[in-house]
């Protein structure tokens, strides 16, 4: 289970970023049966999708903020590991033998690109 203590340091625009890179995984792995974590928002929806546009939306974002990532040289992997299949900081921290910590400034890396890909910071 991801720690709580990381989500409620997340500001809104990061929150929602997180919720876009869950929701653009999904989409594209749909169909691959690729078992993710099930996100429950703060007002209890499962998700924010409004549709296919929004779907599609997430989609796009998605790739291009992997691409960037790519380009800046910034791993995407903590962030999908933390974000979709609901592993905690400390878990892929130990896990790819990293310090404690490592792992969250990977996700503040990778969430303030992806705010800042969308207009939001």
């Amino acid at each position: 289970m991801a720690d709580i203590r990381l989500f409620e340091s997340l500001s809104p625009a990061m929150e929602r970023a997180a919720q876009e890179i869950y929701d653009g995984f999904r989409s594209i792995t749909e169909g691959l049966h690729v078992k993710t974590w099930a996100v429950e928002r703060v007002d209890g929806s499962k998700s924010t999708s409004n549709g296919k546009d929004y779907l599609a939306d997430c989609t796009n974002h998605f790739w291009l903020w992997g691409q960037e990532m790519t380009r800046c040289r910034h791993s995407v992997q903590p962030v999908i590991d933390v974000f979709v299949f609901g592993h905690s900081c400390r878990q892929v921290d130990k896990s790819r033998r990293k310090r404690n910590g490592w792992t969250k400034a990977r996700i503040d890396e990778g969430l303030g690109l992806y705010c800042k890909i969308r207009g939001w910071i």
